[in-house]
């Protein structure tokens, strides 16, 4: 079993957008956190076979000068 790879696609309107390739038959559980935070309206949908595509929509509160951080976990 290969390990699963998250690939930054772009940032537009608010929404991040990955590519999540791996060994998944169904949509993998992802869990955002943002400041210890969960981050709510995460979407992931099938693209193709082992690859989806990821939303997360950014909070208008984390849009801030400096660098923001955001973890994404299974």
């Amino acid at each position: 079993m290969s390990d699963p790879i998250l690939t930054k696609i772009h940032l537009q309107d608010g929404v991040w957008q990955g590519q999540l390739s791996g060994p998944y038959k169904e949509p993998p559980k992802l869990d955002v956190m943002y400041q210890d935070q969960p981050v709510g309206g995460v979407s992931i949908t099938a693209e193709g076979k082992d690859t989806w595509l990821v939303k997360i929509p950014v909070p208008r509160y984390a849009i801030a000068d400096g660098v923001q951080c955001f973890v994404i976990s299974e």
